[in-house]
Parts: C-alpha cells; structure tokens; sequence
C-alpha cells in the first residue's frame, strides 16, 4: 500500500496519515495532521501528543492521565484513582471524594462543605466556622472565632476555656469576686470586668 503522493508505504498497514508521511504498522487511523497516534495504531488525536494508558483517549493539552485512561484534565496533572473528579483548577484531586473547596486545592474524602477560607474540613460534619479553623470533634459545631468546645461538641465558649459537666454552661470570664453588706441583708456576687 502506497500514500496518496506515492512516495511512503506501509508493509503491514493500509492508511496513511493526510500528508501521506505517517502510518501505522498495525492500527488503521491516523490525525488530521498525520503525525500523532495511539500505541496501538487505533486511535489519535488532532492536535495533541499524549494519549492514555489503553491509548483510546487522549488530551490536546494536557499530559496526563486517570488511572483508567479516560479522564483527564485540561491544565491540570493529577486525578483521582476513581478517574472522574478532579478540581476546577485540574490540579488536586480527592482519593476517593468528589468535593473540592472553592480554591480547588483541599477535598474531604466523606464531606462535602469546607470552610470559607477552603482549607479545613470535617471528616464527618458539614459546618465551619468562619475562619474555617475550629470546630468540634463531633465535626458538627463550631465556634466563629474560639477553638474550646464543650464535651458534648455542642457548645462553645468564645473566649473561655472551662464548660460545665454537661457541656453546655460555661463563664465568660475566668474569675469573679464577692462583696458582702452588714448582716441580715442580701450578698450578691458580681463579676469584677464587668462591674468595677
């Protein structure tokens, strides 16, 4: 078999690439350009250099590809070994999740929420706080700005650290004093910051 020009052949094959220069030995199609194909000779790609694993897939920009050879990412080099979830900047992927944060650089296996700053989340919950760093072992409490939670994970304390037994009391304020009146009228305890 000859090129349409007549001036290459393939001993084994029977098409040639469109300007005739590029075949392969055992596959039967060639690119648009004719200088790029598959492993196995079946399959090609118009414009780009790379192809899959299996040599089915391939992508015109990128370099790499899924486990299974048929995602892939257009600027990115990473994927998932589930092969279909990467994030939106193609650069980080998830084990086994489908989640990503807003900067596409942080994923949680099980959740789906991250925080605003999109660096941390919760193995199990679905809440943050606002600077996306606190929150309970429950993973479904969080404080806004403190990192103290109760032992029920239910309740926070901004600034203090001691909760009550149940976790769900707790001081706004570390210590506080008392003052007493002449016998046989009330003593009311009141809290030092606040009131002197």
């Amino acid at each position: 078999h000859f090129s349409v020009t007549g001036t290459h052949f393939s001993s084994a094959g029977t098409h040639f690439g469109a300007t005739g220069t590029h075949f392969s030995t055992t596959g039967t199609h060639f690119s648009a350009t004719g200088t790029h194909f598959s492993a196995t000779g079946t399959h090609f790609s118009a414009a780009g250099t790379h192809f899959s694993a299996t040599g089915t897939h391939f992508s015109a920009t990128g370099t790499h590809f899924s486990a299974t050879g048929t995602h892939f990412s257009a600027t990115g080099t990473h994927f998932s070994s589930a092969s279909t979830h990467f994030s939106a900047a193609g650069s980080h992927f998830g084990a086994t999740g489908t989640h990503f944060s807003a900067t596409g650089t942080y994923f949680s296996a099980t959740g789906t929420h991250f925080s605003a700053a999109g660096t941390h989340f919760s193995a199990t919950g679905t809440h943050f706080s606002a600077t996306g760093t606190h929150f309970s072992s429950a993973g479904t409490h969080f404080s806004a700005a403190g990192s103290h939670f109760g032992a029920t994970g239910t309740h926070f304390n901004a600034a203090g650290t001691h909760f009550s037994a149940a976790g769900t009391h707790f001081s706004t304020h570390y210590y506080c004093t008392m003052t007493f009146v002449p016998a046989g009228h009330l003593f009311l305890p009141f809290n030092a910051i606040d009131y002197i």
